[in-house]
């Protein structure tokens, strides 16, 4: 079985990949602009820790400083802002504490989730004494 495309799909492909530089860039702009404002609603919850990655579409915000399992916060999300995150256990050992979600989204339908999701989470706090 092979995991990558044979070397003559590959070499069609680079007329494709270099017409749509443009789009590309574009892309990624875009997602830098949600990138930063996903950190920037996120760091409102005083208690989480938001460190984001330049190489990637997904944030791992540290909810340890809550005290409560990951999968608990992750089915609150779930629940009380409609939104679906991984919990961090997911990610083995290290990811105990932390949560993982997608910011590649509609920009304003992303806008109304951060503003539901920092909501709860700040709920939670004032649930857990924060």
């Amino acid at each position: 079985m092979a995991l990558r495309a044979p070397a003559y799909a590959q070499h069609v492909l680079v007329p494709w990949l270099r017409e749509d530089l443009p789009w590309v860039g574009s892309r990624v702009e875009d997602l830098r602009a949600l990138r930063e404002r996903s950190v920037e609603w996120l760091r409102e919850v005083d208690y989480l820790t938001v460190q984001p990655q330049a190489g990637t579409a997904y944030l791992f915000p540290d909810i340890s400083a809550l005290g409560l399992p990951d999968q608990e916060v992750a089915a609150r999300l779930v629940r009380d802002a409609g939104v679906l995150v991984s919990p961090g256990y997911q990610f083995g050992p290290a990811g105990r504490g932390h949560f993982r979600l997608c910011y590649a989204r509609d920009e304003q339908q992303w806008a109304a989730a951060l503003k539901r999701i920092t909501t709860t989470l700040k709920a939670l706090g004032k649930e857990q004494g924060l």
